[in-house]
């Protein structure tokens, strides 16, 4: 019995015949042992007479049908098994017909899902653009205070507020670039530290929820690299989250290890995922990202994870891999290559102190917005104009000169895109010192037109310090 089984899970058969009385073993067992099987042939019994009650018993466990072995009873047989193929070849339409129904259930709730990710990228659109101008007055008028002369204690709650002001502006930002609403395949120098330190942010409460301490190991010196931080930012947040369900799931606690390095050798930045979850059975490993393979429970992951993000490194140029052993938790490693030297010559605009003294022309439609402004930029002496639009920011260059203009992208009465044509038009000198204020997210047309002209965007909410920068940007660059 013991070989017959061998041969009925390596072989495939179309019907079996078995005796009810066996050289080892019983008939009854052996049926036993395969109603156990993924998928058994029919069984058709062969019994004598007085084995009767035992071939009976045998259909309750799954036999087909049964012959008596008495001469004249065997004509029945190629009835008895024509009828067991035909069942056979039954099931098997059946079971064809369960898998597309499945499949189409499978699709129809794929098709659900995307939907609700769209109208879900639409609310989190809508929610940014209303939280963005409350965000610059919070920050910018936390840096006013803090310029303030303020006892100890009072700058000190100033700082919790510029603190938590900039997390929530970085969470808005995070929860854009997860909904994918930028446009994909914007290649940009990017730090990995940053983009990592973005992604724990999102991840933020269901890391604490798990009770997942974070160990941060980042390379101060870590040079760029050249990514589409969308989709990277997609990746991160697929291996947090997979090392937070392992760690949960294996210890209901955890430490995940966020690491960062210069292969200098290589030309490489690394960033090192770990946890000390149950690790990855040995012989999951060589399949780990392959499309729809997952070892989690049923309804808990789609196996389509890992695959998409061996397919964006690859796509970058870069690569994914993993080690594990079972019980010691796993560590996933992402590889990109540097986008420049490693010590660069810094640029004007990236260091030194604030320019003073400019003359700036404000165009800000949002009363509350435009003051606070005209408070920041007076900061650095700047003397600042202030238009609501941009047909009023027109007429004002007719008659007056400006070293800087600061202005909203969507004004009242005209797009950016169109503002920008009309001043180049007007004095390109002018236009080279335009600074947009924008709102995540920006569409395709005018992300094109920003990398195009290379016009500097500086998104809301933005501190001074941000600012100061762009300022310096349009004056030295």
């Amino acid at each position: 019995m013991a070989d017959s089984l061998r041969r009925l899970e390596t072989e495939p058969f179309d019907l079996l015949l078995l005796a009810c009385r066996l050289g080892e073993g019983s008939a009854l067992t052996l049926l036993e042992r395969l109603r156990a099987a993924p998928a058994p042939p029919p069984v058709v019994l062969l019994a004598a007479i007085a084995d009767e009650a035992t071939a009976v018993q045998g259909l309750r466990l799954g036999a087909h049908d049964y012959l008596i072995t008495r001469r004249g009873y065997l004509t029945r047989l190629p009835l008895t098994l024509e009828a067991a193929l035909a069942h056979r070849r039954l099931q098997a339409e059946r079971e064809k017909l369960a898998a597309q129904v499945a499949e189409g259930a499978r699709l129809h709730a794929q098709v659900l899902q995307t939907e609700k990710l769209a109208a879900l990228g639409q609310v989190i659109a809508r929610l940014a653009h209303e939280l963005s101008n409350p965000l610059v007055a919070i920050l910018g008028t936390a840096e006013l205070l803090r310029r303030s002369p303020l006892a100890a204690e009072t700058l000190e709650r100033v700082n919790r507020i510029t603190q938590q002001a900039e997390r929530m502006a970085r969470l808005v930002r995070n929860l854009l670039s997860f909904t994918r609403q930028r446009p994909p395949h914007r290649r940009q120098p990017l730090s990995l530290n940053r983009l990592l330190e973005e992604t724990l942010d999102l991840e933020a409460f269901e890391l604490q929820r798990s009770q997942v301490a974070v160990v941060r190991k980042l390379d101060p010196d870590l040079p760029e690299t050249l990514a589409d931080p969308d989709q990277l930012q997609q990746v991160f947040t697929n291996l947090v989250r997979n090392a937070a369900q392992a760690m949960r799931g294996a210890h209901g606690h955890g430490t995940l290890t966020v690491a960062t390095r210069y292969d200098e050798p290589a030309g490489q930045v690394v960033a090192e995922i770990a946890d000390d979850g149950p690790g990855i059975a040995p012989e999951h490993l060589p399949r780990i990202f392959d499309p729809f393979f997952t070892n989690k429970p049923e309804g808990e992951g789609t196996g389509l994870g890992l695959a998409i993000a061996r397919g964006i490194l690859e796509a970058h140029g870069g690569r994914i891999g993993v080690e594990s052993r079972p019980g010691e938790g796993a560590t996933f490693t992402v590889e990109l290559a540097v986008l420049v030297e490693r010590r660069r010559r810094a640029r004007p605009e990236d260091e030194g102190p604030a320019i003073r003294g400019k003359t700036v022309l404000v165009v800000e439609h949002d009363a509350g917005t435009a003051a606070l402004l005209g408070e920041l930029l007076g900061v650095d002496g700047h003397r600042v104009e202030r238009v609501a639009s941009g047909g009023e920011a027109l007429q004002r260059l007719l008659t007056g000169s400006y070293d800087v203009i600061v202005s909203d992208f969507r004004l009242p009465d005209r797009e950016g895109i169109r503002l920008y044509r009309e001043l180049d038009a007007l004095n390109p000198s002018i236009a080279d010192r335009l600074i947009f204020l924008i709102e995540e997210p920006v569409s395709p047309e005018a992300r094109t037109f920003l990398d195009r002209t290379r016009t500097v965007g500086l998104v809301k909410p933005f501190t001074l310090a941000e600012l100061q920068r762009a300022i310096r940007h349009v004056l030295l660059a």
